[in-house]
């Protein structure tokens, strides 16, 4: 039982360390990551906003996520604090025979679908 909650902790750390910052070829600034439990406590504040997340690629492994369906490929990014279906570019490197759990950088406008679900539109990609 401990195993198992010292396991936890140091993923969680693990990310929240990897994440923290990366340089973007664009501007050489440092990119700022939002939460995705923080989109999905205020999805009107972020609606339309470009935005950046830190997670891991979870292929389309929703675990119970409203899928926006926006396409067959819509996929899923996950944080310490939730996840999000990913719609648009498919990360250059995945595919159907990597592990998932990659970490990856998003950066894409947050859209909602139809029914409401949100989702972000690629606008960058990096694999950590």
């Amino acid at each position: 039982m401990i195993n198992k909650k010292f396991t936890l902790i140091f993923m969680i750390l693990t990310i929240l360390i990897s994440c923290g910052r990366v340089q973007s070829n664009e501007q050489d600034a440092p990119l700022e990551y939002t939460p995705i439990g923080e989109i999905w406590k205020d999805i009107q504040k972020y609606e339309n906003e470009v935005i950046t997340v830190c997670g891991r690629y979870r292929g389309w492994q929703g675990g119970g996520l409203k899928n926006p369906l926006i396409t067959r490929s819509d996929w899923v990014v996950k944080d310490s604090t939730g996840a999000i279906y990913v719609t648009g570019k498919f990360p250059a490197g995945l595919g159907k025979n990597v592990t998932l759990g990659t970490e990856i950088v998003v950066k894409g406008q947050l859209l909602l679908s139809k029914d409401k679900a949100p989702y972000i539109k690629v606008k960058k990609i990096i694999l950590k």
